[in-house]
């Protein structure tokens, strides 16, 4: 098939993988910039990540911390999120 035959499908946007709970949270600017170190440092757990953010009165479960954290160290399967 011709590619013009194809436009429609090509162009297309469908959102894929779940919906990114982590980027979307509403934290103050510098509870942001702490979430955003604390997920590129390699040392800290998801589940610590979850634990803290639970202190700031935010439910979030691990799930979605490892898929958003995956996304933000560029690594395969992760959140395609904008922070």
């Amino acid at each position: 098939m011709p590619s013009s035959e194809l436009t429609e499908f090509e162009s297309k946007q469908i959102p894929m993988g779940i919906k990114c709970i982590v980027g979307n949270l509403n934290l103050s600017t510098e509870q942001r910039a702490k979430l955003n170190a604390a997920l590129v440092a390699p040392h800290i757990r998801h589940t610590t990540i979850v634990a803290v953010l639970k202190d700031w009165g935010i439910e979030v479960n691990a799930q979605s911390v490892s898929h958003h954290r995956r996304g933000v160290r560029g690594e395969a399967n992760g959140c395609k999120c904008q922070l």
